[in-house]
């Protein structure tokens, strides 16, 4: 198979001869496999940005967030770490015990604002969304967007628990410390 190229007065197309069959418009067809190569790298890219921003849906098998939309207040709210503290002993932080409150406020949509008060600190305020995965409930804080924590979730007679694995600053050092909490509120 011998290919002859030959350029015609036209600027830049050319035509290959091979074995008597002229494949025409030569550098039109090579622009249009770049161009869809192009493409389907950003689609591609595209299609994995959007896997880390998951998005999961307002309704599980068992509630929606129309049923747990509203303002709760704790009655128990516990951190506790496997992590040892300075005397060895692992972290806890009881906040109802320390005399301080923790409140949880969702909206329909899966916004959510919690907010845990102890006497003589400012108030730690945290924001995000809710959706549910399966059974779990899945949290995306707004300071770590993309990123999920999963809870254990669960309504009766208007009590609504939470358990799951998350971060606390036990020690006010500025570190969050791996962390398991558990939430027991009542609609406010």
């Amino acid at each position: 198979m011998k290919n002859i190229k030959k350029e015609s007065s036209h600027g830049n197309q050319v035509s290959i001869f091979s074995d008597g069959h002229e494949i025409k418009n030569y550098h039109a067809k090579t622009r249009r496999a770049f161009c869809f190569a192009v493409v389907l790298v950003l689609l591609s890219i595209f299609v994995a940005c959007n896997k880390n921003k998951e998005e999961y849906p307002l309704t599980g098998p068992d509630l929606s967030m129309a049923d747990i939309a509203g303002t709760w207040n704790a009655t128990t709210a516990n951190f506790s770490s496997y992590e040892l503290d300075d005397d060895g002993q692992p972290f806890f932080m009881d906040i109802i015990a320390e005399g301080g409150s923790f409140t949880l406020v969702i909206q329909n949509n899966g916004r959510f604002t919690s907010t845990i008060t102890l006497p003589g600190e400012p108030d730690n305020i945290s924001t995000g969304q809710l959706g549910f995965d399966d059974q779990w409930l899945a949290i995306s804080f707004d300071e770590d967007p993309g990123e999920y924590e999963y809870y254990f979730i669960e309504l009766v007679s208007e009590i609504l628990t939470l358990r799951g694995e998350t971060e606390f600053d036990f020690d006010d050092d500025g570190l969050e410390e791996p962390a398991s909490i558990d939430l027991v509120m009542e609609r406010a």
